[in-house]
């Protein structure tokens, strides 16, 4: 759930804290910056069929009639995200610094956590 996904990318794993360095870094790149754009577009896109939890009626529910509601969210926000896994690999700053034996300590392993959620 996404305040285990939040505790697990704060520092010391505490429930509220700060975020983590590699999480501070991903948010400036433009990969991620592309990334949460698309999600906010996305959202918007979608925002008219939350009224079907309160649809109640047998009639077909109206935001359903406009067929391009249903095609083309995941398809640009799966490349952005793919992209963001690709700048984090890059950079050097955000590699993991000697052998660390553990996932926790692995900032593309953290990232791509993130962004699998």
């Amino acid at each position: 759930n996404l305040a285990a996904m939040e505790t697990s990318m704060a520092e010391g794993f505490e429930d509220r804290g700060m975020k983590i360095d590699v999480m501070n870094k991903l948010l400036r790149t433009p990969g991620f910056i592309r990334l949460a754009d698309l999600i906010g577009e996305d959202l918007q896109t979608v925002q008219p069929l939350v009224g079907v939890f309160v649809h109640e009626t047998v009639e077909r529910f109206p935001a359903l009639a406009d067929a391009s509601m249903l095609k083309g969210l995941s398809q640009e926000a799966e490349q952005a995200q793919e992209a963001a896994i690709a700048e984090v690999a890059k950079n050097l700053a955000l590699r993991t610094k000697g052998v660390e034996g553990n996932l926790e300590s692995d900032p593309l392993c953290q990232v791509c956590m993130v962004l699998s959620c």
